[in-house]
């Protein structure tokens, strides 16, 4: 289902046009923007290997992050796939002892079994739901734990 599976080769730069993209994230800014689109990032190296990134608009990706460019015929399904590599659970791909790593190629080499288009869409739309709601629900505990405070 990817195109391509590379690693971003984008540098810091304090007054940089573009987010830099690292593996937790968006961890600064770069004067080039690498990718322009709707991307999945997944950390590759370190303590968050695995972890996943939605990214959108013109931005930069470090060294240390995974981009997958979808098929252009994938492109619909981009929420499905993420969040089917979330359930996967990139984490437990991971090897190394000294410096926990995860590549491209064991990524390519995944099997994702995929229902058509519209039931992928469904799925996507209700994990963005239930996303959006756990996003809510996690801004009013920090506003209701400042009032606390107070």
């Amino acid at each position: 289902m990817s195109e391509t599976i590379s690693s971003g080769k984008d540098k810091s730069a304090q007054d940089g046009a573009f987010d830099l993209y690292g593996s937790t994230g968006v961890i600064g800014r770069t004067n080039s923007g690498s990718f322009s689109g709707i991307y999945i990032l997944v950390a590759r190296v370190g303590a968050n290997a695995g972890l996943l990134t939605k990214a959108t608009g013109e931005f930069g990706v470090t060294d240390n992050t995974l981009v997958i460019t979808l098929k252009k015929r994938q492109v619909i399904g981009l929420d499905f796939i993420f969040f089917y590599l979330y359930q996967v659970g990139l984490n437990k791909m991971i090897f190394g002892s000294g410096q926990p790593l995860i590549t491209g190629g064991q990524l390519k080499a995944l099997t994702i079994q995929v229902p058509n288009a519209k039931e992928q869409q469904r799925i996507a739309d209700c994990l963005n739901s239930l996303d959006t709601l756990i996003t809510t629900a996690t801004q009013e505990l920090e506003t209701f734990k400042t009032h606390k405070k107070g």
